[in-house]
């Protein structure tokens, strides 16, 4: 982004133009895009995580105490990383949750942070479009370009069908962990509620 934002103000200083200026626009969508990328990798990591998690392989209770034990780690970038896990609370709460509740729960996690992910890409979506419509009309000098934006309307659409997708995959997901032998609906609906926050 700092690559970016250097070579539009060289480009606009050289040719003295404020179309060449208004490229600078295109710092939105590519700082969304390395949200994205940064979310992707975040990603991984809690999918691995919470697959060990359900195989009883890893204690989140212990992660957290070890990781940030780690006085040479950043701190806040570790709180807000380990954030995106259930909270299960103490070592022997946490060893009570048997595997269909920790399944129903990795589901659920994975589920709402997917769908945070896919309101992500849609506001990148959004950003880029509107970029690209007044950039485009700018070295133009035409208003038609700035059509494009109408496309937005749907971006409230895409937002809600997304959300309803991961929604409805997780509710069928969870409601066939449900019927299995040591689920407890209290303990997912208390580790649910975590979730959502």
């Amino acid at each position: 982004m700092v690559a970016v934002s250097a070579l539009v103000l060289v480009a606009a200083a050289l040719t003295r133009s404020f179309a060449a200026f208004s490229a600078w626009l295109l710092v939105v969508p590519a700082s969304g895009l390395f949200w994205l990328a940064d979310d992707r990798l975040l990603s991984q990591w809690r999918t691995e995580l919470l697959a060990l998690w359900v195989l009883r392989q890893l204690d989140f209770a212990v992660l957290r105490e070890t990781i940030l034990a780690n006085p040479a780690l950043p701190k806040g970038t570790l709180e807000g990383m380990l954030m995106t896990l259930p909270s299960v609370g103490d070592l022997v709460e946490e060893q009570k949750v048997h595997t269909p509740t920790r399944k129903a729960i990795a589901a659920a996690t994975l589920a709402e942070h997917r769908a945070r992910t896919d309101a992500l890409l849609v506001n990148v979506i959004a950003s880029a479009i509107v970029v690209v419509s007044v950039i485009t009309a700018i070295w133009s000098s035409r208003w038609l370009p700035l059509s494009g934006m109408i496309s937005l309307m749907l971006v409230p659409v895409a937002r809600s069908w997304a959300l309803r997708v991961r929604r409805s995959r997780c509710e069928i997901e969870v409601a066939a962990l449900q019927i299995q032998p040591g689920f407890s609906d209290a303990d997912y609906q208390r580790l649910r509620a975590d979730i959502a926050k």
